[in-house]
């Protein structure tokens, strides 16, 4: 008989049916070769015949006799062995399909189960991150201090008077927003007499919110939560992904006011070393992870050369350390109503720059 017929599988009923059954087919297949090859033995000549001993000559007669019987019956026994292999293969299919059905089954109840887990544990992440939002007053004083950075020239408006009316969170498709400054900026009663001062903190609330609008386009579903702080640090806005394929940010928006390439580099690693505090201590607080992101804002666009050659520079320094990667989109802030988001700057491996032209 030929070496390829299946071998018997006693590991599993369906296992041993369908191996039974190849079995089977194997035979049926294999018979007719076998006869094949045995023909040779009804060519021997009757004088080749009469020169055996009489016991030899009795047993080669038996076996043409036999091998006449098999060329006669083959087709049927071929035919039952085929037959029967194969009713045997389908019913260890259908063993095993229903076998399988109960495991898909649990396997599928196992994955509901299991994500149904992980929506509520980022569910119980936002809830967390939103605790730790900052009242509005402590936002407003946190931008002033991000504008007012070196240019203590400037009279700074923290005496003008801010009222608000907060209504319900701010929702978009795909965006569950909390607190978030559009939601709040719109509703903020500005006197006509404002002052400089209070409207470039106004500005500054306006384009982060199209910055965030922005970097959420990206998600299928996302909690956005602005102004949280964690001790000492502060973090712009946190994103939680309800989005397998992307992750949750830590993001920080900075106003680039550099001069020099010296001065952006000093700039750029600052702002690192903040974003750096504000993921561990999220991280640390959450036990999520998070990717980093910086959002600076371009104010000086004829050293724009200088200042893109320093921040490639900040980020090669962060790669020798083995900081963690960062995405860094550098915008003027009239050009972030354009900004296109990539998903994949934000699944980078390691840190990515996108310099909006």
């Amino acid at each position: 008989m030929p070496d390829v017929l299946p071998s018997l599988q006693f590991t599993e009923y369906h296992k041993f049916l369908v191996s039974v059954g190849g079995l089977s087919m194997g035979l049926a297949t294999a018979l007719p070769l076998f006869l094949l090859k045995s023909q040779k033995v009804l060519t021997v000549k009757t004088e080749d015949l009469v020169k055996l001993d009489p016991a030899s000559r009795k047993a080669l007669v038996l076996q043409e006799e036999q091998i006449l019987w098999l060329l006669k019956a083959w087709p049927v026994i071929s035919a039952v062995l085929l037959f029967l292999g194969l009713g045997l293969v389908l019913r260890g299919a259908a063993v095993w399909r229903n076998r399988q059905g109960i495991l898909d089954d649990r396997e599928s109840a196992e994955i509901k189960r299991i994500n149904a887990e992980e929506h509520k544990l980022t569910q119980e992440a936002a809830s967390y991150i939103r605790s730790h939002q900052m009242p509005i007053e402590q936002k407003v004083m946190s931008v002033e201090q991000k504008l007012h950075a070196g240019n203590d020239d400037r009279p700074p408006p923290s005496d003008a008077k801010l009222t608000t009316d907060h209504g319900d969170p701010e929702a978009r498709k795909g965006i569950v927003a909390s607190n978030t400054s559009g939601g709040w900026v719109d509703s903020l009663h500005i006197p006509s007499n404002t002052p400089p001062g209070v409207k470039s903190v106004i500005d500054f609330f306006v384009t982060e919110e199209q910055i965030f609008e922005r970097l959420a386009m990206p998600y299928s579903k996302v909690e956005i939560a602005h102004g949280v702080r964690f001790g000492d640090e502060e973090a712009d806005a946190i994103f939680t992904s309800f989005d397998e394929l992307l992750p949750n940010l830590i993001v920080g928006v900075r106003s680039l006011k550099a001069f020099s390439a010296g001065a952006a580099l000093f700039e750029a690693e600052v702002a690192f070393r903040g974003q750096d505090k504000v993921k561990d201590s999220a991280e640390g607080k959450v036990r999520r992870p998070f990717r980093s992101v910086i959002v600076f804002l371009l104010s000086n666009a004829s050293v724009r050369d200088k200042v893109k050659e320093a921040v490639n520079t900040a980020l090669l320094e962060r790669a020798k350390q083995s900081k963690p990667p960062l995405t860094v989109i550098a915008v003027k802030p009239g050009e972030v109503s354009r900004l296109s988001i990539d998903p994949k700057w934000l699944r980078a491996g390691g840190s990515y720059l996108h310099w909006h032209e």
